[in-house]
């Protein structure tokens, strides 16, 4: 059954080894791994910057938010493209918007590979750097807490100024 409001949940944020209890009030989520602080929000204003994070607390920090999105059932492709711009290149975010207006539409939901979400991918995020060199990083992250609940994903990440921004995301075994 999904959360349709994000009252008050503990998450657990695995960044590079380290984990972090982050606590969700509202739809907003704060906590701090290896001293770098994380927010996540559901307004573009408060939304994590990208800005002097390691790769891996980016997307932490995105799937934190995207997820708390679905879970309060606001779609951030109708309602916060400003907070999209925080986490994802323009190219990638310029694809997705012509795939969902095209006439076959997108058969699921590109950040999750998925049509829907489980529950316990909303609080338990885990993410391992792979690689990083010059412009561009590699980040497996798993969504969810048993070996039937995983989601595994691989996320491409791109230098943008000071910022690491999700060029591409794919399903991983």
């Amino acid at each position: 059954m999904k959360a349709r409001s994000l009252v008050a949940i503990s998450s657990l944020l695995v960044v590079a080894g380290t984990a972090t209890v982050c606590s969700f009030i509202g739809a907003s989520a704060a906590g701090a791994t290896q001293g770098v602080p994380v927010t996540t929000s559901t307004t573009a204003a408060s939304a994590t910057s990208a800005e002097a994070q390691t790769p891996a607390h980016v997307v932490a920090a995105f799937y934190h938010w995207y997820l708390a999105q679905m879970a309060a059932d606001t779609d951030p492709w109708e309602h916060d493209l400003d907070g999209l711009s925080a986490f994802v290149a323009p190219g990638l975010i310029e694809d997705i918007q012509r795939q969902r207006t095209s006439p076959g539409g997108l058969d699921e939901d590109y950040f999750i590979k998925s049509q829907d979400y489980l529950d316990s991918w909303t609080t338990q995020i885990v993410t391992k750097p792979i690689s990083a060199g010059g412009r561009f990083a590699v980040v497996n992250v798993t969504l969810g807490k048993a070996p039937d609940d995983h989601l595994k994903l691989r996320v491409t990440l791109v230098a943008a100024g000071k910022a690491w921004k999700i060029l591409k995301v794919v399903e991983r075994e």
